[in-house]
């Protein structure tokens, strides 16, 4: 964090004199939806913290064990190097969606899933996506009809179109009432995702870092929570 918040403690966050006391997040916007809720907490606690959003890039693992980035939502899988600490987050489980009166609702096999265009978010990592990944192990072939730069895009154009999307549930489950979506199960295994919140291994015991590690938890689970719920739903729509 900047500006001093190392030095003040829990009390210090709450009560910081400092004309600001920042935070930088490195989270991909799949977990958009998580942050009214996170700066809800936040400024309830601590009016005087800020809280800096960045996307996850080549640097974040770097950024974290140095403690230029505070905090990283990252998956379990990416490999940590030294100096960077992580607990569980949960699991981010898979789901399709379209707009309601979809024709490929009625019935979602693999067929129909091949045969409609999907909409896929470029994230600019590098190699296949689980969804590809998991299409192409099954001779599958997934036609993409638009990529678009980040999750944020995705509600409006499924909303407006007949192109369909395979992504988490946490990314659209608050916003499937609002644009008039719904979500089937997908037609293929696809294994969940499991998430990691990671920092810097010598702030572990930093007061200022465990206040925010703990706010985070709290506002991310609560959304996962959310996406659950979904997940026990969706396959009746």
């Amino acid at each position: 964090a900047e500006d001093g918040i190392r030095d003040i403690g829990v009390t210090g966050v709450q009560t910081c004199a400092l004309p600001i006391c920042r935070f930088r997040l490195a989270v991909p916007d799949l977990a958009v939806s998580m942050f009214p809720s996170l700066l809800e907490r936040v400024q309830r606690a601590a009016p005087r913290v800020a809280l800096q959003w960045e996307t996850p890039k080549s640097s974040t693992l770097l950024d974290l064990s140095e403690g230029l980035v505070d905090l990283a939502l990252l998956p379990e899988a990416v490999k940590r190097p030294e100096g960077v600490s992580a607990e569980p987050m949960g699991e981010l489980h898979w789901a399709c969606f379209m707009r309601a009166g979809h024709p490929a609702l009625a019935k979602l096999g693999k067929k129909t899933w091949s045969a409609w265009p999907h909409i896929v978010v470029g994230t600019g990592g590098d190699g296949r996506s689980p969804v590809a990944e998991a299409a192409h192990r099954l001779s599958l072939q997934r036609t993409v009809g638009l990529t678009v730069p980040h999750f944020g895009a995705v509600a409006p154009l499924l909303a407006g179109s007949d192109m369909i999307a395979t992504l988490p549930t946490i990314v659209l489950a608050d916003a499937m009432k609002r644009f008039g979506l719904e979500a089937r199960k997908t037609p293929f295994e696809l294994p969940a995702m499991k998430q990691v919140l990671a920092w810097s291994t010598r702030l572990t015991n930093d007061p200022g870092s465990v206040w925010l590690r703990r706010r985070f938890s709290e506002a991310f689970r609560a959304q996962l929570r959310q996406a659950c719920r979904l997940n026990t739903t969706y396959s009746h729509g």
